[in-house]
């Protein structure tokens, strides 16, 4: 799929939410961290937008769905909405539903070795705190760091760990940082088991980076995808929203489209 950069494309949303208005069901993808929430150098003081928990609480005849490299479970607690809806996490390799349950796909012990050595390599050579050990990932942070202390730090790492965990194992990059994760998952296949279970859904995924473009791909034509972040990139998402007021004006607008769907 080509890349191009998105625009806030309003005749292509109105086609959307018309076809939103008139489906039996509905499903709403969303990414957390720079989507529903600004970053933050402190990953725990991510908390969303103002506006964004109270417009999730209340999404009616939707399956709400979050998928976030985060752990599922630390973004329950940083979402804030009661009752949780579903989340998919570590990229999908976890899967916490709402009422409670977690699932998590285990990964070999081979893997797991890697994933130990770039954790201690990072905490070797990075500050404490930006180095993230997940059930199944190891996240390497840059945030806050200069440009050139970024491109230091990244070129270090790249020559010390890029074979790592090879063929089980790849480094991706995130805004601002890095990560050794599965390549069994991601966020495109946690898209697709959705809709898997629903495929004749009306379907949105909303993303900020480049760990959102499988998921892009995955949501495909068949339903929307949108690129949340102050400025646009290249991207395979079909509309730009630049949060937090296009953001809060999308969960609105789908509010009230499925709010007039016949129970």
């Amino acid at each position: 799929m080509e890349l191009r950069v998105p625009t806030a494309d309003c005749d292509r949303l109105d086609r959307f939410f018309a076809h939103l208005r008139a489906a039996a069901d509905a499903v709403l993808l969303l990414d957390y961290d720079g989507t529903l929430a600004p970053f933050r150098v402190e990953r725990g003081e991510a908390r969303p937008y103002v506006g964004v928990a109270e417009r999730l609480a209340d999404v009616p005849r939707t399956r709400l769905v979050l998928v976030s490299g985060r752990p599922a479970l630390d973004v329950r607690a940083l979402l804030g909405v009661e009752p949780a809806p579903e989340i998919w996490g570590v990229h999908g390799l976890e899967r916490a539903y709402p009422d409670g349950r977690l699932e998590r796909e285990a990964l070999s012990t081979a893997a797991l070795e890697a994933l130990d050595l770039a954790e201690r390599w990072g905490r070797a050579h990075l500050a404490p705190g930006r180095v993230e050990r997940k059930a199944g990932a190891v996240a390497l942070h840059f945030r806050g760091l200069s440009a050139r202390e970024t491109a230091r730090v990244t070129a270090e790492a790249e020559a010390a760990l890029a074979d790592l965990g090879r063929p089980l194992l790849r480094w991706t990059r995130f805004d601002a940082g890095m990560e050794l994760r599965s390549t069994r998952v991601d966020k495109g296949t946690a898209v697709a088991r959705v809709l898997a279970d629903m495929p004749r859904a009306a379907a949105a995924y909303l993303g900020d980076d480049e760990t959102d473009e499988d998921a892009f791909a995955a949501i495909g034509e068949t339903g929307l995808s949108a690129l949340v972040r102050p400025e646009p990139r290249p991207s395979r998402a079909q509309v730009w929203l630049r949060p937090p007021e296009a953001l809060l004006a999308f969960l609105d607008r789908w509010r009230d489209a499925r709010a007039t769907v016949p129970r």
